[in-house]
């Protein structure tokens, strides 16, 4: 019976050492699936980070466009309301300028969206429609 004990412990520590290496193997799997969800993860923000970046510069920009091209449109008001004014005018085709730039960059990055390059168009109509007006206004300046 004494001797069914030794050779039973033995055996014992046996299966404690294979269920012991088991969660050895099963926490090195777990650490390492992980792992790789945190860092897939972490790209995934990261990819949208920039893209959310690219869209407030976008949207930072359109709003600048469309500030200057709202400042030229109330000059022109302005004028036709009070009267000739030299510093208006200027100003006006100042603005006009930077607003034709500014559509420029940003129509090349809306080239490739079907719906943003319906709604530029719109916009180039006004500016070309402002252009208009201010060529006129410097017609009759001369």
């Amino acid at each position: 019976m004494a001797e069914q004990k030794k050779r039973q412990k033995p055996l014992e520590q046996v299966k404690l050492v294979h269920k012991l290496g088991f969660l050895v193997c099963f926490i090195v799997f777990a650490s390492a699936a992980g792992g790789a969800a945190i860092l897939y993860a972490n790209e995934k923000v990261t990819r949208e980070t920039a893209t959310l970046e690219q869209s407030a510069a976008f949207q930072e920009d359109y709003s600048m466009l469309l500030n200057t091209v709202n400042q030229v449109g109330l000059l022109h008001f302005q004028l036709v309301t009070s009267g000739y004014n030299e510093d208006r005018i200027e100003r006006a085709d100042l603005l006009l300028g930077e607003a034709g730039e500014m559509f420029t960059e940003l129509n090349r990055e809306v080239s490739d969206h079907q719906e943003m390059r319906n709604y530029f168009s719109l916009f180039e109509e006004a500016i070309n429609n402002y252009a208009g007006i201010s060529d006129s206004i410097n017609l009759c300046r001369r």
